[in-house]
């Protein structure tokens, strides 16, 4: 298989792994700014290369079949392991970056002031800090603080650093940010 096949194949399965996490594929678009229909098809096309289905397609959205969640599961541990080595060789100089999340419709602004680096990741499962409106399923390692959005609301912000040196200093810089 050529290197763009495999490239097709690897975000293809990154896809099924989102609508098996979501239920649906309208969510799984919405999560990964792509249209429905697009999505659709590359279940579709990926559901043919196996030749099986993976979903059954209901009102209520994709139920995956045991071969989804399987096939889902097995991403998961590949995605885990290019994330570690993308952390491992981002940079020449041995450098590391710190993975960031923030939760959909919530915005941290411009974190320049930060003097490490970020890369944003779309599931806080791989995040070194997760910043978020509700209270992550983790919680180990948790910094919460409010802050007041316009005169009379308040949102609670979670930040999760993991007790990484590196990441309770972006936690800092993001904690800063919400109180300007």
């Amino acid at each position: 298989m050529s290197v763009k096949a495999n490239a097709v194949l690897f975000r293809n399965l990154l896809y099924v792994r989102e609508v098996v996490r979501l239920g649906s594929i309208r969510a799984a678009a919405e999560c990964n700014n792509i249209k429905a229909s697009n999505l659709s098809k590359i279940i579709s096309d990926t559901e043919q290369l196996f030749g099986f289905s993976l979903f059954c397609r209901t009102a209520h959205g994709m139920v995956a079949s045991q071969k989804a969640v399987e096939l889902s599961s097995q991403v998961e541990k590949l995605m885990q392991s290019f994330l570690d080595l993308r952390q491992k060789f981002a940079f020449g100089d041995g450098v590391g970056f710190l993975r960031l999340y923030v939760s959909k419709g919530l915005e941290i602004g411009e974190i320049s002031d930060f003097s490490g680096r970020v890369e944003y990741v779309d599931m806080p499962d791989y995040a070194d800090v997760i910043v978020g409106s509700e209270k992550p399923r983790k919680t180990s390692g948790m910094v919460c603080v409010e802050h007041k959005i316009g005169s009379n609301i308040k949102q609670t912000i979670w930040v999760c650093a993991q007790n990484n040196p590196a990441a309770m200093g972006l936690v800092t810089a993001i904690l800063l940010k919400f109180r300007d």
